[in-house]
């Protein structure tokens, strides 16, 4: 069974950290302990973290497994994920250390009305106009999204939207297009 971990994320880039985290929230619910560009922040058993996401394209091989002898000894119940290579992602990096994921509810699970008011919420349109195009009152269509968002486990447009570029229901070209 899936349980969210409990992350860190280590990179030497601001932005890189808040990218990882949000989508490490959003992707896998995984709560993040500690986002930084520090080595030894990550070194902190009291933290409580099972997952040290490492931005390691900026060191060398020597010091990667210097580092990973250390947290060996020191915090020796965490799993660490190390991206190297500027072309890899995070998602390959997880599967290839064996992070488990969470179950994707599959779209055939969601109801033809369900499915619709997915596409047109990740596509940008509000509740009111998603209603007139589907003939039906914004109650209805509230209660769809609101089967939608508890069937999925997400919360916010954002949420249904990563949901619907995942399993293919909708392209970036959509959004992009409605903006």
């Amino acid at each position: 069974m899936y349980r969210p971990h409990a992350a860190i994320i280590l990179s030497p880039h601001n932005l890189l950290r808040e990218l990882i985290a949000d989508w490490l929230g959003i992707r896998f619910g995984s709560r993040i302990v500690a986002a930084t560009a520090l080595l030894d922040d990550c070194l902190m058993p009291q933290l409580g973290a099972d997952l040290l996401i490492w931005d390691a394209r900026d060191y060398g091989s020597a010091s990667i497994e210097a580092a990973q002898a250390r947290f060996a000894a020191e915090v020796p119940s965490m799993r660490i994920v190390i991206i190297r290579d500027p072309e890899s992602t995070l998602a390959g990096a997880l599967a290839s250390a064996g992070i488990a994921t969470p179950a994707t509810v599959p779209i055939e699970q969601l109801t033809p009305l369900e499915t619709e008011v997915l596409l047109a919420v990740a596509s940008g349109y509000r509740n009111a106009e998603i209603a007139r195009h589907m003939r039906r009152s914004s109650k209805t269509v509230e209660k769809h999204r609101a089967n939608l968002q508890r069937k999925l486990g997400l919360r916010t447009v954002a949420q249904l939207t990563a949901y619907a570029l995942r399993v293919g229901v909708l392209d970036i070209d959509t959004i992009l297009h409605r903006r």
